[in-house]
């Protein structure tokens, strides 16, 4: 088995239509770290301690805060309920979070000034953040160019093979023929959770050349 790199803080984005895996693996790595936060817009993390509502978010984010050890799944009922709480999320240290449909939030042309200072100057906090998008292409540039980590699941629109082959080089022109739960990874491995590297080297497609080796589906 491959030794795991050393941990350093990081920012992955992860692309993939529905049922591509994309989810399954944000629990993967979820599973590695001590202090996750979900905003679970699509319910998807019914395996973490669940609090919908606002006030209710809030108080469990709060009540979080010093523990050594916690998994929250947080589902408001707003788009800007949700920013807030990352806004609460950015004052926190020490944790992951997860965004689920983060094209909700964002857009080519728009960064919210939430996602932004996550973004820029999370890693000063220890904050590991996981953005999770059907398409690459509906994402804000900033936060795919402040990922050291981008995975892409099978992608047909030919916008989508583009914006990834601007980061990937050739190796996306793939992207198009990857298998259900084949991913293609792009980062370095240091800055890579367990789940992504396994995936890197398990999985048939990561800069060209296939693998023989038999598994089950990693997502």
């Amino acid at each position: 088995m491959l030794p795991e790199p050393q941990r350093v803080n990081w920012i992955a984005s992860i692309f993939g239509r529905k049922g591509s895996g994309k989810s399954f693996l944000a629990k993967e790595i979820a599973k590695e770290e001590r202090r996750v936060i979900a905003i679970d817009s699509l319910g998807e993390y019914d395996e973490m301690q669940v609090f919908t509502g606002y006030e209710e978010c809030i108080k469990a984010m709060v009540a979080a805060e010093h523990l050594t050890a916690f998994k929250l799944a947080l589902r408001t009922y707003s788009l800007e309920e949700d920013l807030e709480l990352m806004d609460l999320v950015f004052k926190m240290t020490h944790l992951t979070l997860i965004v689920e449909e983060t094209s909700r939030y964002v857009s080519p042309a728009s960064l919210p000034q939430s996602l932004e200072q996550l973004v820029r100057y999370g890693r000063h906090s220890a904050i590991n953040q996981v953005y999770l998008a059907r398409r690459p292409s509906e994402i804000h540039r900033d936060l795919t160019a402040q990922s050291d980590v981008i995975v892409s699941f099978v992608q047909h629109e030919r916008r989508d093979v583009e914006y990834l082959r601007s980061f990937m080089g050739d190796a996306a022109n793939g992207v198009s023929g990857l298998k259900t739960y084949d991913g293609l990874v792009y980062g370095e491995d240091i800055k890579m959770p367990w789940p992504i590297v396994s995936l890197k080297y398990l999985g048939p497609l990561n800069g060209g050349g296939n693998s023989d080796l038999d598994r089950e589906p990693p997502l």
